[in-house]
């Protein structure tokens, strides 16, 4: 993937493109988002509604499309 040259290059470019002083903010703030989307994501999962067996394919074969004539 990267090597230590090609770090270097990258943290350059972010002191660069957002200043030394704006740094821990930006960090905090993408911590921030990892968690919230992390969060949103596993509620996401206990919350979606289970489909009833009925609702459910038996076979996977059967969801084909015939093809139009």
């Amino acid at each position: 993937m990267f090597g230590g040259t090609e770090w270097i290059w990258v943290i350059l470019v972010v002191v660069l493109v957002f200043g030394a002083s704006r740094l821990p903010m930006v960090g905090r703030n993408f911590g921030r988002g990892i968690k919230e989307f992390k969060e949103g994501v596993s509620e996401g999962i206990k919350h979606e509604p289970e489909k009833p067996a009925a609702e459910r394919p038996a076979d996977p074969a059967s969801d084909e499309q015939k093809p139009l004539n």
